[in-house]
């Protein structure tokens, strides 16, 4: 605050919060706790005993969030709300896919008493030995990580043992109308959620089945910046803006998270009334370090790229990859019984990028997650040499 002029007499309701108060990038937060963790720490928490989860590290590098034990407990608790207001109820038998540091070994007291029973499955836990161990749970709820949840819908949807699922919650990265609609056909489930959030603050906000996110602000406050005003989405006008995710986090008290920038671009309603609680999220569009150099210097966002190739019900998956400045691959994955549809594809795709790059369309069986069990629309090693 210091090296910004700001205060702290400054800051006097969540207006001059909003607009004195410093933001910190993701990129430049990590920089400075790995200089030293007690640059992240507040001094006067520091004695408790605490507990340590890590991001995915998308970035590059992973963020290690330390929390109390309330913390912890606030944490979990806000996950289970969540979870129960979107449709999941004690006798169901849930399975969550979380990465490996979350993976829980034992059954709490309840859960041996045949209530809020849960499975944790990590996406480094061969496919075929999830599926069993879900089929052999009984499983019918399934929240977590999209990625995994996706990996598995084949093999749990054609068990001779499956049956339709009762609740689904899906999150951690960009879902789109071909995920969710692929999930939903696989799964079937009675009640359908996405969540969106972060390790750091854990769940921002969540939402039921094409309706807005609606952002927790019993736990977090959340505006954006760089900030671009839009006429209408999805051909319907409003007050609409895009803009740099920032969110705050009214829990973390040991390591806060104060005005913390993400790297995920996102579409809100009603940016106006944000510091009325009154904004809502109405679309994710990805991860702001998601883009193609071009070779005249230009770049292109992924989110380009999901505005056309999203506009076939056909398309499952969809990855591009750029190595060279002057061509790229976007590869993609079909549904089986779509493959009429290549040419169309193909042509969609190659107009537009005409004149701009050279590209290769490539129709593939799979597309394989990073090393953080994350799928990434675009990634560029050229953007990145560029430090974009």
């Amino acid at each position: 605050m210091d090296q910004h002029g700001v205060s702290p007499a400054d800051i006097t309701d969540l207006e001059s919060f909003i607009e004195r108060f410093p933001t910190t990038d993701v990129a430049h937060y990590k920089q400075v706790a790995i200089a030293d963790e007690k640059n992240v720490l507040a001094a006067s928490h520091l004695e408790q005993p605490y507990h340590e989860d890590r991001s995915s590290g998308s970035t590059g590098i992973p963020t290690t969030v330390r929390r109390t034990s309330a913390e912890r407990n606030h944490n979990n608790a806000k996950t289970l709300a969540h979870l129960f207001r979107r449709g999941l109820r004690p006798w169901h038998r849930l399975a969550a896919i979380v990465p490996p540091c979350q993976v829980v070994e034992r059954d709490s007291f309840l859960q041996r008493l045949g209530v809020f029973r849960r499975i944790t499955i990590d996406h480094y836990m061969p496919l075929e030995e999830a599926t069993e161990a879900i089929i052999q749970k009984k499983i019918d709820a399934i929240y977590g990580r999209k990625a995994g949840i996706q990996l598995l819908a084949p093999l749990i949807a054609k068990h001779p043992d499956f049956r339709p699922y009762a609740f689904m919650m899906p999150g951690a990265e960009v879902i789109n109308r071909a995920d969710r609609k692929y999930l939903c056909e696989q799964y079937r489930p009675r009640n359908y959620a996405e969540m969106y959030g972060c390790t750091e603050t854990g769940i921002i906000a969540t939402r039921k089945d094409d309706d807005d996110y609606a952002i927790d602000y019993n736990s977090v406050f959340v505006t954006i910046e760089d900030v671009e005003t839009l006429d209408s989405v999805n051909g319907i006008e409003g007050n609409f803006h895009r803009g740099t995710v920032v969110v705050s986090s009214l829990y973390n008290w040991l390591q806060p998270f104060l005005k913390y920038k993400l790297d995920d671009i996102a579409i809100v309603r009603n940016l106006d009334l944000a510091n009325q609680l009154g904004m809502t999220i109405v679309d994710i569009e990805g991860r702001s370090d998601d883009f193609l150099l071009l070779p005249d210097g230009k770049q292109m966002s992924a989110a380009t790229f999901k505005c056309i190739i999203e506009n076939f019900d056909s398309v499952w998956q969809y990855k591009v990859v750029q190595d060279q400045v002057e061509s790229c691959q976007v590869q993609v994955v079909l549904n089986d019984e779509a493959s009429n549809e290549r040419a169309l594809i193909t042509e969609a795709i190659q107009e537009l990028v005409a004149g701009k790059i050279d590209c290769e369309v490539c129709f593939v069986d799979e597309i394989k997650p990073g090393a953080n069990g994350k799928f990434k629309m675009l990634e560029s090693s050229v953007s990145r040499q560029h430090g974009l």
